[in-house]
């Protein structure tokens, strides 16, 4: 039988925001499949586009997201500009049973 990792179940998964995320090389790594939902509008037209010129919508959708991260390091993108909190919830009242 094999044995169990030493895994920490209540380690952080999650980087703090304030450190910094190395985003210089785009190209290390296997390629990993990452689900993202999506509209069908926005289907239908990356399909428009990848149609039109020919290529995959999935080749369209990385060559996005590739731009995005080169354009976000070059500073051309202030993400920090799009990001908004939701308004603080109001207080439930608990009704009596």
């Amino acid at each position: 039988m094999a044995k169990d990792p030493n895994i920490n179940i209540f380690s952080k998964t999650e980087q703090e925001q304030n450190q910094d995320i190395n985003i210089t090389d785009l190209e290390t790594g296997r390629t990993i499949p990452q689900g993202v939902g999506l509209k069908e509008g926005t289907i239908n037209a990356l399909q428009v586009l990848a149609d039109q010129y020919g290529i995959s919508r999935n080749a369209l959708m990385k060559w996005a997201i590739r731009r995005f991260l080169i354009d976000l390091r070059a500073e051309k993108i202030n993400l920090a500009e799009y990001i908004e909190a939701p308004p603080k919830p109001k207080h439930k009242l608990k009704m009596p049973e």
